[in-house]
Formats: structure tokens, C-alpha cells, sequence
């Protein structure tokens, strides 16, 4: 199946984006060769299915792809088993490539095929735009007492450098922080009453594979019966030739570590 799923999401991307339905029976139409959806086969424990699946996309092709969250449908709200639907968005900027057997695909009318060296070649000439994302790596981040340094790192996926970028950092939960200062970004909260908000410019070229360290936030999160362990970042992420672009990360500060969990990516315009 993993195979399966990473052809697909290459596949989709590459083209126009689609749809995989997990939990239905096709047959092959004798005369166009397509597929055909006969019958309903509801999957068990079909919530955990998509939650495997929305886990693994992010790993089986690169760039990485964040699909939509996939949906399960049942017949009864109290079933179990139910169908599970997938989607893939196009992609943005330069060709996926499937990371398990390395190639790149194509969909075609019923299936997936490698994309021809010709095609591949002009999809990596036409990246017109850089496709400059946040990236909160464990690695670097790191816990003095209760002070959380968190370095707000940027990648650019897309083999067009990024000229000119600007980020907005802002803390959807202050209330959970006891104290938040900041590096190489500026405070404009003053100017922005209700929010906690942090603005940062780079005016050098962000280059694939290439990452570059925008700011750092410091925060001590409050105390009450348990030291508060959740952060909730919007990152909104403007660069030249780009989409602006906006993440919700839900961050936690464990004890043993910390983990970044995306709730929301969506362009802005």
C-alpha cells in the first residue's frame, strides 16, 4: 500500500491533483480500459486507516507534499468501518518525485506511469516561483530550565531561489506563555492590539536544500497545577514570485522532547 500511496501522490501532484478512495471494488471496463466502481467495501477501523494515511503522505514523495486531512464516510455515525477519502492537491512548484523507488509519475486515464524524461525536464525548467516553507526542526530546538529556544528555520522546496522573504510569526495562545522574547525578528504587537505578533525580513536568496535561520522566539511557559506544555504558532510565510502562504503549527513542549503537529496549510490568495 505504501508503494501504492506514493505513486499516487506523486502522481497527482505532478498532474492536476486527484483522489484516492479507499474502500471500494472496481472492474475494467471491457472496451475503454477504465475502472469502473462496481461496489462498497467499508474498511474496519477505517478513522485509524486515515490517520496512517495523513501520517505516511509527508514521507512518501519530496518535496513533501501536506494533503487536506483525509475523510472517512459511513453508512452510520456509530460504524466503524466506513470508506476513506484521500486528497491530493497539485503541486505548486517543482515535480514530486515518489522517495521509495525514486522516479517521478504521471496520472494518466486509469493508472500512474513514469513521467517521460522530456516532460520531466520542462516541469523542472517551468518552476517559475520559490516555494518557501517553515521548518521547526527538534533537532535545534532546545530547553534551558523552562526557557523553550525555538528557531523559526525557512526551506524552499522549489529549485527557483527566493529573493526576498518576510514571515509573520504570531502566538495564537499568549495566555499560555508566562514570558516570549525574540531574535532577529521585530515585536510589532504594540501596533497590533489583540495579537502577539512577530515580523521578519531575509534579503538574501533562500536556495533548495539550502536552509536559513530567519529568528528565534525564547519562551517560559506558565505555570498553574502543570508547567503548560501547548504552543500554537501561525506562521504566514510572503516571498517574491510566490503565494503567500499561511501554517498553523500546534507545538508541544514535552518533557522528553518537543513535536510539531500541522493543523492548517493554505494559501492566502
Amino acid at each position: 500500500m505504501r508503494q501504492h500511496l506514493a505513486e499516487a501522490v506523486s502522481g497527482f501532484s505532478n498532474t492536476s491533483g486527484g483522489v484516492l478512495i479507499w474502500g471500494v471494488g472496481t472492474t475494467k471496463h471491457a472496451h475503454s480500459g477504465l475502472d469502473l466502481l462496481t461496489q462498497i467495501e467499508p474498511i474496519g477501523n477505517a478513522t485509524s486507516l486515515a490517520a496512517n494515511i495523513d501520517r505516511a503522505i509527508p514521507t512518501v514523495a519530496y518535496p513533501s507534499i501536506r494533503a487536506v486531512p483525509s475523510r472517512v464516510v459511513r453508512r452510520k455515525q456509530t460504524d466503524s468501518r466506513g470508506v476513506v477519502i484521500t486528497y491530493v492537491p497539485p503541486s505548486s512548484g517543482d515535480p514530486v518525485q515518489n522517495v521509495l523507488d525514486r522516479k517521478f509519475y504521471l496520472r494518466t486515464i486509469d493508472g500512474f506511469v513514469e513521467m517521460p524524461y522530456d516532460v520531466l525536464k520542462r516541469m523542472f525548467a517551468g518552476s517559475s516561483g520559490p516555494d518557501v516553507r517553515p521548518n521547526l526542526p527538534s533537532r535545534l530546538v532546545t530547553r534551558t530550565e523552562d526557557v523553550w529556544t525555538v528557531p523559526i528555520v525557512l526551506s524552499n522546496v522549489s529549485s527557483a531561489a527566493a529573493t526576498f522573504t518576510r514571515i509573520n510569526v504570531e502566538i495564537l495562545n499568549p495566555s499560555a506563555c508566562a514570558t516570549v522574547t525574540v531574535d532577529g525578528l521585530n515585536d510589532v504587537s504594540p501596533l497590533n492590539p489583540g495579537k502577539t505578533l512577530f515580523i521578519g525580513e531575509f534579503d538574501r536568496p533562500i536556495l533548495r536544500g539550502i536552509n536559513q535561520v530567519l529568528g528565534t522566539l525564547f519562551i517560559t511557559m506558565k505555570r498553574q497545577k502543570r508547567l503548560r506544555r501547548l504552543l500554537v504558532l501561525k506562521i504566514l510565510v510572503l516571498s517574491t514570485n510566490m503565494r503567500g502562504r499561511e501554517w498553523v503549527l500546534r507545538i508541544h513542549l514535552g518533557a522528553n522532547g518537543f513535536t510539531v503537529r500541522q493543523a492548517k496549510d493554505q494559501f492566502i490568495y
